[in-house]
């Protein structure tokens, strides 16, 4: 079949994009006709179809103000990802369209076009954007689920996103849901653990929502790999991904952590806790080196405060046979069994993790014999398998919105 693969970024940017690269080329192994699109960018892998890609959109220069006024309409409505989108369907007729990320970069606009060109749409949710203006579900660092019900206007109210974004982010998901209900069409969303399509429901989200888990196939490194006397994380350095409390934990502990990753976080952090002998940072890595880190780590942390989804770098993680040690958010739970792959912990809690971090160091045998269980536990979301289910769907959907255009004639 013919497969429009569609996501804002068409690089590693982040757990979305090493999904679609992941299920890009194993589609394309078994057979299938593979269309890109995406966003221009000069980090982007090559593909055939980058002359139709959206122009690129720098979010830093949308302000709800009068000189931006255009801008900030591209950021609800993008008319040139739209009218690319269209060029591409008519030239390259797809059988399918499976979205990820889309919001902001490409928006909603591209729905239009696949439903007017009548192609079924599947989309996989990674965050919480469609029930959240915010994606994060945080306010003020906290939890918030304010906006459950569609009462978007709370993400003014609560001032999450700061003055001048999150009016536009609330007005924004006016447009999209009530005005112009653009996700109506979609046939299909995918969410990669029970977590979020349990959330979704709770938070009011009508559509139909299957759970399929993200794939987990790394390289993963055979042959003698020292494990080395330290922690790792592996991430972006933004807020929600709790680095404060894992700094102010290992200051506490003792314990030798590695941060690799960049974001807009790690000027601050590397200012707060550079200095200290027993916080490494060693900022962004390839992927090949981040999973070689992972297998000479004695665990890897991942300390988020809000809502994870299905965490890639746990997969990652258990794939090259080391625990994991996670907050007790989300999905990880469904990941990160206490005793069996990992152990949890209360999110934000310095204490707790400062002493889950020096059990690990002080129990290497322990430790072995958890990732030896973690690594057991990861097969069951191979690429093979979450290809087949992926596959399922597509030919379903494919067939469903077959009958639905055979009845309106």
């Amino acid at each position: 079949m013919r497969i429009l693969v569609t996501n804002k970024f068409f690089y590693d940017h982040g757990g979305p994009e090493s999904v679609l690269f992941a299920q890009r080329d194993a589609l394309q192994s078994a057979g299938h006709d593979i269309i890109d699109f995406s966003m221009q960018d000069p980090l982007n892998r090559p593909s055939a179809y980058a002359k139709y890609f959206a122009p690129n959109m720098d979010l830093k220069s949308v302000r709800p103000t009068p000189a931006s006024l255009k801008t900030a309409w591209r950021f609800l409505d993008s008319k040139p990802a739209a009218d690319n989108m269209r060029r591409l369907l008519r030239d390259h007729r797809p059988d399918i369209a499976h979205l990820h990320s889309i919001n902001h970069q490409l928006t909603p606009s591209i729905l239009r076009v696949l439903r007017e060109e009548r192609v079924p749409v599947v989309m996989t949710l990674h965050d919480y954007k469609l029930v959240c203006p915010a994606y994060t579900m945080l306010a003020d660092g906290r939890i918030c689920e304010s906006c459950s019900g569609a009462k978007f206007y709370r993400a003014v109210t609560t001032n999450c996103r700061g003055r001048a974004r999150s009016p536009l982010l609330a007005a924004e998901s006016y447009l999209q849901h009530r005005l112009r209900r653009s996700y109506d069409d979609v046939a299909l969303f995918l969410s990669p653990s029970q977590f979020l399509a349990d959330k979704f429901r709770e938070m009011g989200f009508k559509h139909r929502i299957e759970v399929l888990a993200n794939p987990a196939s790394p390289p993963v490194f055979t042959g003698e790999v020292a494990r080395g006397k330290h922690l790792l994380f592996v991430g972006r350095a933004v807020p929600e991904k709790g680095l404060r409390t894992l700094c102010a934990a290992a200051l506490r502990s003792g314990v030798h952590v590695k941060i690799a990753g960049d974001g807009p976080q790690l000027p601050e952090l590397q200012t707060d806790f550079g200095h200290y002998p027993n916080i490494e940072f060693v900022g962004r890595v390839a992927p090949e080196k981040a999973q070689r880190m992972m297998a000479e780590a004695t665990t890897v942390l991942v300390p988020s405060e809000w809502y994870e989804n299905q965490p890639m770098v746990i997969l990652e993680a258990f794939a090259q046979g080391t625990p994991v040690i996670a907050t007790d958010l989300g999905g990880n739970p469904e990941l990160v069994r206490e005793g069996d792959t990992g152990a949890l912990y209360p999110a934000g809690d310095v204490a707790a993790l400062a002493e889950r971090m020096k059990h690990a160091l002080s129990h290497p045998d322990e430790m072995l014999a958890l990732g030896g269980r973690a690594r057991e536990f990861v097969t069951q979301f191979s690429l093979e398998a979450h290809i087949k289910g992926l596959q399922s769907i597509f030919t379903r959907v494919i067939s469903e919105h077959g009958q639905r255009l055979q009845e309106r004639v």
